[in-house]
């Protein structure tokens, strides 16, 4: 299986419609794989040391409790993780990881994949298909993946795994996994295979984008 390697040459500027289908309200934007935050451990002098000047200075303020949080003698705070914005969750890796591993596979219309005796994948057969392997069932269509939601609310940022969608209110014509980075991954339209591509272009019909879950 072959993982994601995403940077400006894996993109390409087609991106095809392939699909009719509904609508859903989202907004676009990046998230990134932030850390949790975590006690991190102030290094110790050894016993017979001394620190003179600023660096003593230094050493004195590291090792005060922080007024609003303390903690075991020595630690000093990074941000809780509830001050940082959340994560992709394993399902969503699963997911890019199986999407990721058909690329170069050729668009064919209906197309569910090696798995279900066909050669490639349309854009929701491949959608489908990623989060099948990280067990979530979605429907068949796009129309359907943005039924079952749920939606990505307006100003929130996308997570890595989140599906995107293209067309109008009343009819959904494509949709695509969401790499992160502002990359995507999806099966365009005849004669270009799953690729990685920029997940929104200027003037695109881009509607928004929704979150599987269990």
């Amino acid at each position: 299986m072959r993982a994601c390697a995403i940077s400006p040459d894996s993109t390409s500027a087609s991106r095809g419609r392939a699909e009719s289908d509904g609508e859903v309200s989202g907004e676009h934007g990046g998230a990134g794989f932030g850390d949790l935050g975590v006690l991190a451990p102030v290094p110790a002098r050894g016993p017979g040391t001394r620190a003179t000047g600023r660096s003593a200075s230094r050493t004195r303020r590291r090792c005060r409790p922080c007024p609003a949080r303390s903690g075991p003698p020595g630690w000093a705070h990074r941000p809780s993780a509830r001050t940082r914005r959340a994560g992709p969750t394993s399902a969503a890796l699963t997911a890019i990881n199986y999407a990721c591993g058909q690329r170069g596979l050729p668009y064919i219309w209906g197309g569910d994949g090696p798995d279900s005796g066909d050669r490639g994948f349309d854009c929701s057969g491949l959608t489908k298909a990623a989060y099948d392997a990280a067990g979530i069932t979605l429907p068949r269509t796009a129309h359907a993946h943005f039924h079952t939601g749920p939606h990505v609310p307006g100003g929130s940022p996308l997570l890595p795994g989140d599906l995107v969608f293209y067309g109008t209110p009343a009819r959904i014509t494509h949709v695509a996994l969401y790499l992160g980075n502002s990359k995507m991954i999806n099966a365009p339209t005849f004669g270009s295979p799953v690729q990685i591509d920029n997940y929104h272009h200027p003037n695109d019909d881009y509607v928004g984008a929704t979150r599987p879950s269990r």
